[in-house]
């Protein structure tokens, strides 16, 4: 058993299969009809193995791995500009199927962030942080969160130093580098991977 969805003229957009109500086996998704954009394994609804992203002529852009839904949720893109240049474009940790810590959307230079947001088992859980094309914080931001609420900074501080879960705010961290950003480390051992080949 399964499903698949189609757009208006009829192209397949996205295919995945069933059982005992959840998804289970591959799922599919196509960016337009006929260009597979990417394929992602489930088991007993919660992602399980290797996931793989294609760009529109059909080049690997990145893969990611999870273990019943635990590990990080990877998304690549494109350049615009020729040569077409891949990059990370979002990261996320899983736990159980649910966002659950750190959560980035990257700028194309590989060493800022333009979102940034911390989570707890799908609850908006931290400090949450959203950049313009300049690098300034937007207006309003930073917002703090507890367990889905949200909260002045003041109340913030104090539940943070009961509660380990809530990353500690730091101004520095208002800025959109990340120097210390984990997934960049985790991006440098690819590229020295890639490079050994």
């Amino acid at each position: 058993m399964g499903c698949r969805y189609f757009d208006p003229n009829g192209g397949l957009l996205l295919d995945y299969g069933v059982h005992r109500g959840k998804r289970h086996g591959r799922e599919y998704r196509w960016d337009v009809p006929g260009t597979l954009l990417s394929a992602t394994s489930y088991r007993n609804g919660l992602e399980h193995g290797t996931a793989r992203q294609w760009s529109s002529d059909g080049r690997l852009l990145g893969t990611y791995r999870m273990r019943s839904g635990t590990g990080i949720d990877l998304w690549w893109q494109e350049t615009w500009t020729k040569p077409r240049r891949t990059y990370l474009a979002e990261a996320r940790f899983v736990k159980n199927g649910k966002r659950h810590g750190f959560e980035w959307w990257l700028n194309g230079d590989q060493r800022s962030v333009h979102q940034e947001r911390h989570w707890s088992m799908n609850e908006l859980h931290g400090i949450e942080r959203e950049w313009n094309d300049r690098g300034s914080l937007r207006p309003g931001f930073p917002r703090f969160y507890v367990r889905g609420r949200r909260v002045t900074r003041p109340s913030y501080d104090r539940k943070q130093k009961r509660d380990a879960s809530l990353p500690p705010y730091t101004p520095e961290d208002n800025r959109p580098q990340r120097d210390r950003h984990p997934i960049l480390g985790h991006l440098r051992r690819v590229r020295a991977i890639r490079r050994m080949r």
